[in-house]
Formats: structure tokens, sequence, C-alpha cells
């Protein structure tokens, strides 16, 4: 007895939800038709507003409105991910998103040693993490949409960042890319890293240049004490004859090799950062003419649809409040 009413009401409540869905179908269907009978009724009365947002979308897409984008990625010498585009905010805060008056226009020139022309076409700068989602190593994504936050750096890539430019025309990226490349390379607290790592890199190429002259100096010294004998050396905790090549060759190895190491990132750390992959430029607007004319006259028509619902309703609209 008891497991039939469990079933009558399973039975009775899957009947009022297949019955709420049903009804709700059913005015969805009366009210879009009556949406187009309206439409259709009080077509003239939607061409104001059809006109005003057509007039607004071709003026978001004039060429002087035009936004395109391009993205470069920069491998950092100093500094970090979280540091630089704090430095990049701070940077499109101060200078970029700032009224377009000449003399903004010539700080923004001066700091990125660019033209005012060009930097009047500037529309913003913005840093992204890369993403290593898997912490293998290798990078799965930007993270463009700025989901991660500084709490999630086991996440983030620290030692590289993808750099984006907006600009108003194709025509100037790379001399963006310059800019803020010359920027950044002056930016006082990344040079102030740079010039550090610098001196350290200096130091240990000095210090590893006179150990391989002493480690070579006491070579010769031993050869010339042992004459042309042959040298007894332990490797590996068994006794072998070396010759004059053999002796110290490891340790001047691994000398030449840290000097080396060392050599190398004072030439390839010149800049704060580098540049690892091409420009990549988007020849496409970010917003196209008939993909904001379509939205423009989306939202006018809807716009149009309740203005025009609220006036020729009004006094059924009056009398309901009244109620």
């Amino acid at each position: 007895m008891e497991k039939k009413e469990k079933e009558l009401d399973l039975l009775d409540l899957l009947s009022i939800v297949f019955k709420a869905i049903g009804s709700f179908l059913k005015n969805t269907v009366k009210y879009f038709v009556l949406t187009v009978i309206f439409s259709f009724k009080k077509a003239l009365y939607f061409i104001p507003f059809l006109l005003i947002g057509a007039g607004i979308a071709f003026y978001m897409t004039m060429p002087q409105k035009r936004k395109y984008r391009a993205e470069v990625i920069l491998r950092l010498n100093d500094g970090d991910a979280f540091m630089v585009r704090s430095i990049t905010d701070a940077f499109a805060s101060s200078y970029i998103k700032v009224p377009k008056s000449a003399e903004n226009r010539k700080v923004l020139a001066d700091l990125m040693e660019i033209t005012p022309d060009i930097a009047a076409t500037v529309k913003n700068i913005e840093a992204f993490y890369l993403v290593d989602l898997f912490k293998n190593g290798s990078v799965d994504y930007i993270d463009f949409k700025r989901s991660f936050k500084e709490d999630t750096s086991h996440v983030v890539v620290r030692n590289q960042i993808a750099i984006r430019f907006e600009s108003s025309t194709q025509d100037n990226f790379y001399d963006l890319q310059n800019g803020f490349m010359h920027f950044l390379n002056n930016s006082s607290f990344l040079a102030q890293q740079r010039d550090i790592r610098q001196a350290y890199d200096k130091a240990q190429v000095i210090f590893y240049t006179a150990e391989i002259a002493a480690l070579d100096s006491l070579r010769n010294l031993e050869h010339f004490q042992r004459g042309d004998r042959p040298a007894m050396v332990s490797r590996d905790g068994v006794m072998m004859v070396s010759t004059d090549k053999q002796l110290f060759q490891q340790q001047l190895i691994d000398l030449n090799n840290a000097k080396r190491y060392h050599e190398r990132r004072l030439e390839e750390g010149a800049d704060v950062a580098l540049i690892t992959s091409p420009l990549s430029i988007d020849n496409k607007p970010v917003v196209g003419t008939l993909k904001t004319l379509a939205v423009a006259l989306v939202v006018s028509y809807l716009i149009g649809l309740v203005c025009l619902l609220l006036i020729f309703n009004r006094r059924t609209i009056a009398e309901w409040i009244e109620k």
C-alpha cells in the first residue's frame, strides 16, 4: 500500500512538472506571436529606433574608432610576471587611459620614444599571464580573461608574459613593440634589478677567469716539477697514470663552463626582457562593422519594443497600478 502511494506521488509530481513545462512553452509561443503581430502593426514606429541604432553602430566603426590588436611573448631577465603586469597596468592607467590631449600624447611619446602621431593611435597596452596548468614546464594557454590572480603563482609562468597592444591602425604595431621594450628597459625598478644582476655576472666572470688562470699555472708548475715522469692520480679510488694533458682537466672544464654561463647571461641579459615570439597581428578589427550593426539593431529594436508597449498600453498599466 505504501509502495503504491509513493508511485502515485511520483506520477503526480511528474504530471505537475510536465504541465508546467507545457504551460511555459505555450505562453512563450503565444507572447512571441503577439510580439511579432505588434511589431508588424507598429512597424513605422520602430523606424526611428532602428535608425538611431544604425547611426550609433556606424559611428562606433568609423576608421578613427576602430581598434586592432597584436600580441607578443616576452621572456623576463629581471623581475617576474606579476611585477611586469603591475608595471604595465600602472603605465596604461597613467599615460594611455587619459584624455587624448597634445600634452598627454607627448608624454607617452617620450616614454616610448615614438612620435606623438603614433602615440595618438594607442588604445591600450595590457599584460597577461602565461599559464602552465599541469605544471609540466610547457605553456597551456594565455590568460586573456585575467582569471588567475597573484595568489595562484603555482600555475603562472613567472619568467614569461604576453603583451597585447591595441591601436586604431595596423601600421604601427612594431613601433609600439619597440617603444614598450624601451619603456621596460628604462623602468627604474627593473633597470635596478638588471644592474644588480649584471654586476654579479661580471664579478663571477672575473672570479672564474682568475680561478682558471691559477689552476692553469698550478698545472704548469706540477708539470715542471715532475719533468717527463708520468704522474699517479686517483680517479674513483683507483690509482692511474696521468699525462700532463689529463691533469686538472675536469676542473678546468667545469670552471670554463661556469665562466661561459655568466658571459652568456651578460650578452643575452643586456635588456630586462627579450622577445621570444614574432609579433602576432590580427588584421580584423576587434569590433567589425556588420557585427556591430547587427547588435545595435537588435538592441534598438528591443528598446523600441519596450517603449512602444508602454506607450500603447499606458492606460492598462495605469489601471493595474491603481488596483
